[in-house]
């Protein structure tokens, strides 16, 4: 049975000049009074099981007093079946509800005219109207733009996960993800509509645990002894605790990517989304939809309802560009907008978009070269250099070298599983003394693959690649030639004992310089007849 203060909002609804309507229920209990009329004409009807009594008055009315009053009943009986529909909802749902006012989407309930009936307290933080007015008007009234439940309740037709820009009146503007159904009756008319809302952030934060979109690394996993990286890693530290832009330089297998992980999270974004783009590897006509998404129709092939890019999916943290030398020159005028105003528009899109996001890019190019050769914006590179950052080539940090093997030997031994490897002196030497173009990363390789082909327990100069071996300027001792043949041992004394001399016979500092405990230092001067 429908409540009586439902029954009670006719009398608003229906304020129509000289009618008055007395609604009972089965049992004769009274639930809408009557309003008192001048001789009024007087019909009698059952609707939906509601004894219903329409009063019209003569005067106002004279000859067309029953049509009106089938008219008014009519009207009633719609009402009526509305206001029925809402309050059995109303009493199925009351737990529905109560479990809406707990999930963090947003739920709206509206009628067939578009008035909200129901809402959660999450709403309120998204539709910008005030609570003691939104169910006085319907709800477009508070909006400059078409309300997509509006159409939901014109055609029936459901909306899933759709993104949608709506603005106030006062022109406030929300990006919002839609699932609006149409609540419908037992003949299949549409009386109602069921809208949960979601904010965009929250969507493309649930993409990003999904994706992985977080930064990894911090200034800690860099492994390093030498000076230079620590004085880059001092550097980076301070530019990290700003929002400027950061371009890192440096030759490939450097750490480039390593150390914009470092930055966000040594940064106040640390906690939001980190996401990269390779510029190398993608398609040059599909970085711009790669960036800045593309919109629903935006071209053959184009996903149902679009697609978000990367500039919308870091939007509150950071967005890495891996090799921004590559990108092409169409595209870099794109990024420098949205580096200089914080919005775009998706590919095929009318709306901007605004992100808040800091950007870092990496290259292993020479930019300044490239300007010169118009491959790249003179004013993209100046507004990317804000905190420059140069990664320094292995070759001239060689005191990093022990270190990174090290690591690098424990994390293949364990990939593996071939734990208790060791590296030769020979092979040690070998590697200090290449020149390693490829850097860290190639040094990695390298171990990786050495580890792979030891089965001895200890890694030989055998086990490294023939083009390191045959490029380093270092001869390894073969038997029977030793006499012609500078001994790597005496390289190995002799850097020991400069070392040495160079820190006043400090044998803790000097085996920090080399990599190496102080016990396998004792061990090496031992070896080698030096006196402790």
């Amino acid at each position: 049975m429908v409540k009586k203060n439902c029954i009670e909002n006719l009398r608003d609804e229906l304020n129509i000049e000289g009618v008055a309507i007395e609604i009972y229920d089965s049992n004769g209990n009274i639930l809408l009074d009557i309003e008192e009329l001048n001789k009024p004409f007087t019909k009698e009807y059952i609707i939906s099981g509601y004894k219903m009594i329409i009063h019209i008055d003569r005067d106002i009315y004279k000859d067309r007093l029953e049509s009106i009053s089938n008219i008014v009943a009519h009207l009633v009986k719609e009402k009526l079946k509305n206001i029925g529909l809402m309050s059995k909802l109303d009493d199925l749902n009351t737990f529905n509800f109560r479990i809406a006012e707990t999930v963090p989407d947003a739920i709206l309930v509206f009628d067939n005219n578009g008035y909200v009936k129901y809402f959660n307290e999450k709403a309120l933080e998204f539709i910008e109207v005030p609570k003691d007015e939104i169910t006085k008007r319907p709800l477009q009234d508070f909006y400059s733009t078409k309300l997509k439940v509006v159409e939901v309740l014109k055609n029936g037709s459901p909306v899933f996960n759709k993104e949608i820009f709506v603005k106030t009146k006062e022109g406030k503007k929300r990006r919002l993800l839609k699932t609006i159904l149409p609540i419908v009756d037992g003949d299949g008319k549409v009386v109602g509509a069921l809208d949960k809302i979601k904010e965009i952030n929250t969507a493309t934060k649930f993409i990003n645990n999904m994706s992985g979109y977080s930064a990894r690394f911090t200034f800690e996993d860099i492994i390093h002894k030498s000076e230079k990286m620590a004085k880059t890693i001092k550097i980076a530290k301070a530019g990290s605790n700003t929002d400027m832009t950061v371009l890192i330089q440096g030759e490939s297998g450097t750490g480039k990517e390593l150390f914009a992980h470092a930055i966000h999270n040594n940064s106040s974004k640390a906690s939001k989304p980190f996401v990269i783009l390779d510029c190398s590897t993608i398609p040059k006509e599909l970085v711009e939809s790669e960036l800045f998404g593309y919109a629903e129709g935006a071209f053959t092939g184009a996903k149902k309802g679009g697609k978000l890019g990367k500039f919308e999916l870091a939007d509150g943290g950071t967005i890495f560009l891996d090799e921004i030398g590559e990108m092409p020159i169409d595209i870099q005028a794109k990024l420098l907008r949205v580096l200089q105003s914080g919005t775009f528009t998706r590919v095929g899109g009318n709306e901007p978009i605004e992100v808040d996001i800091r950007v870092i890019a990496a290259t292993n190019r020479n930019l300044e070269e490239e300007v010169k050769k118009k491959n790249f914006r003179e004013d993209l590179y100046y507004r990317l250099n804000m905190f420059s950052l140069e990664i320094p080539p292995l070759r001239y940090r060689k005191e990093d070298i022990i270190k990174l093997i090290d690591c690098f030997l424990e994390k293949a031994a364990t990939k593996l599983d071939k734990k208790g490897i060791t590296i030769s002196n020979d092979a040690l030497d070998i590697l200090i003394n290449y020149d390693w173009p490829g850097n860290v990363r190639e040094l990695e390789n390298v171990i990786f693959r050495a580890v792979n082909l030891c089965f001895e327990g200890e890694i030989l100069p055998v086990h490294l690649p023939e083009s390191i071996v045959e490029k380093t300027e270092i001869v390894v001792p073969v038997s029977g030639n030793k006499a012609d043949k500078k001994s790597l041992e005496d390289m190995e004394i002799k850097h020991i004992l400069e070392l040495l001399e160079e820190n006043n016979g400090n044998k803790k500092k000097t085996a920090e310089i080399l990599g190496i405990s102080r016990s396998t230092l004792y061990r090496k001067l031992k070896k080698y007849g030096v006196p402790l």
